[in-house]
């Protein structure tokens, strides 16, 4: 099997690593009252890269998604069909419990309903992620257009979106606006995936001494520019280059291990995992904020509550994917 094929087949198992990375992450940064990242350890530091792989593989999918169905509004209307039915019940008790602490008013509120308050800059708003990939599903029919009438051509657009990386520095909308050239950058490797093309040896060599320059760069910025890492979006940037390289390595070992039974079960696992990686993305953050409200202290605590989250996420998962089945059936 080749690179774009593994990508495509372990799909699944990429993200459900990728959301255990992001839950061990958040267990450090919420545990330690929201501090900077800088001032924790080195492995704290790597975990920003999970969700550029979360972005990237949505991008990859994307891309095929678009084949298939050309239309923009059909497209919109599949991407809300998945995340709506878990994401509407999830902030509406998230704001429920922010507004009962008085941490949110209600205005805030509605911007965590519209995912706009994020980007005004509200206030007291959830999470970059959601908004972040709604944008970005908003574009991608526009992205898919110009990619097919324009090829190679279309990378262009990479110079357009660091373009407005430039116009977000030193706020807080670097954090997602610096994350579309990874998702571009998956969708454009999922056309040439589409189109039976693989990475030749040479491109993947070249992906691995990107991948070892950017994370030599990065750790160099942390222990020596850290105060430039969120203004100028050096938390983030570092990880396009690193994303590839990453997935064809993972992969790689990923289909090594369907040789034996005790991995390839673990791989099982992982997959499971990445089909409830969103609702786990969404409850293990509910979990850790009423940590962090509650005054929780203590790692044995706060490794149980990421224990609570994950199994929270599943569960959470099971019960949309239950409510769902229930009311296709009474439509029938």
């Amino acid at each position: 099997m080749q690179a774009y094929d593994r990508i495509s087949r372990y799909k699944a198992a990429l993200m459900g690593i990728s959301i255990l990375v992001v839950v061990y992450g958040h267990l450090l940064y919420y545990h330690s009252g929201l501090k900077e990242y800088q001032y924790l350890n080195i492995t704290e530091w790597y975990t920003v890269g999970s969700v550029d792989v979360f972005l990237f593989l949505s991008g990859f999918g994307i891309y095929h998604s678009l084949k298939k169905n050309r239309d923009p509004l059909r497209f919109m209307e599949r991407r809300l069909e998945r995340l709506a039915p878990s994401y509407l019940p999830f902030i509406l008790v998230f704001c429920g419990f922010m507004m009962l602490t008085g941490q949110m008013s209600l205005l805030q509120a509605l911007g965590n309903l519209t995912t706009f308050g994020w980007w005004t800059r509200m206030g007291a708003q959830f999470n970059w992620y959601i908004p972040t990939l709604l944008v970005a599903y908003l574009v991608s029919p526009l992205l898919f257009g110009l990619m097919e009438r324009y090829g190679k051509k279309s990378l262009w657009l990479f110079v357009l979106l660091f373009l407005l990386d430039a116009a977000c520095v030193d706020t807080s909308l670097m954090m997602g606006v610096s994350r579309f050239p990874v998702y571009f950058l998956g969708m454009y490797l999922g056309k040439e995936a589409s189109e039976g093309k693989q990475p030749t040896k040479r491109h993947i060599w070249a992906a691995a001494v990107l991948f070892a320059v950017s994370m030599t760069a990065f750790y160099f910025l942390v222990t020596r520019w850290p105060d430039g890492l969120r203004k100028y979006g050096f938390w983030w940037h570092p990880f396009l280059l690193s994303t590839p390289a990453t997935l064809y390595g993972i992969t790689w070992a990923l289909e090594r291990f369907e040789k034996w039974k005790p991995t390839a079960l673990l791989n099982r696992f992982l997959e499971f995992l990445g089909g409830k990686s969103f609702e786990i993305y969404l409850l293990h953050l509910l979990v850790y904020t009423a940590g962090l409200t509650f005054g929780v202290h203590g790692w044995k605590k706060w490794i149980c509550l990421a224990v609570l989250g994950i199994l929270a996420g599943v569960g959470y998962s099971c019960l949309v994917d239950w409510a769902l089945k229930r009311r296709r059936k009474k439509a029938l």
